[in-house]
């Protein structure tokens, strides 16, 4: 583009120089007809870059809305019940939790325990009993505190299997990875959390 203007700026130099040299109507006439094709030229180049500026707005208008719809509809965490540890709700419902296990949606549970931890598993595999939901896990292995306080492995590793419950029932076996068991199942109650990664309902 600035190769060719250059071009038409040393025409529109040059041209009308030769043109008036000549002295002849015909030079005249040539002299008015080559500026009307200069003057034609940059009027088209003027809509040309209306037009593509226009074009480019649109593409950009278009592609700012298509990120916006899928920004919309990404899939995010939404806390679908919180109970006491008698599985009375304190948000959400049950109903809530249930919709979403039977439609597939991935679920986590946060479990508070009496010793003031937290611990927020997968639910590996979800049950459905009439109006409680169960959520079982068995991907855990043991862990103690350090003489720093820290979490670490025990030396006689274990593995935890835990069912929770939205009724508040917190089942958990532990057996040792020669598959011994270790102690006796224990039934207990827990202030839970359930979480779901659901579709955007914008």
């Amino acid at each position: 583009m600035k190769i060719l203007n250059i071009i038409l700026i040393a025409l529109l130099a040059i041209v009308p120089a030769i043109m008036a040299a000549l002295g002849t109507d015909a030079a005249r006439v040539g002299l008015v007809v080559f500026a009307l094709v200069i003057a034609l030229f940059f009027a088209n180049l003027s809509r040309f870059k209306v037009f593509k500026l226009a074009t480019l707005e649109a593409r950009l208008s278009e592609t700012t809305e298509r990120i916006e719809e899928v920004s919309r509809n990404i899939p995010s965490p939404e806390l679908l019940l919180e109970h006491d540890q008698d599985g009375k709700p304190m948000q959400g419902s049950v109903d809530r939790l249930r919709q979403a296990v039977e439609k597939g949606y991935p679920i986590k549970v946060k479990i508070h325990h009496p010793n003031k931890t937290t611990q927020v598993m997968d639910a590996q595999l979800l049950t459905v009993d009439h109006a409680t939901v169960y959520a079982s896990n068995t991907e855990s292995i043991s862990q103690q505190r350090n003489k720093e306080g820290d979490i670490v492995f025990q030396e006689r590793l274990y593995h935890w299997y835990v069912i929770a419950g939205s009724n508040g029932h917190f089942h958990e076996t532990r057996v040792y990875l020669d598959g011994t068991k270790r102690g006796e199942p224990e039934d207990e109650r827990r202030h839970m959390v359930w979480y779901g990664v659901m579709p955007s309902q914008g």
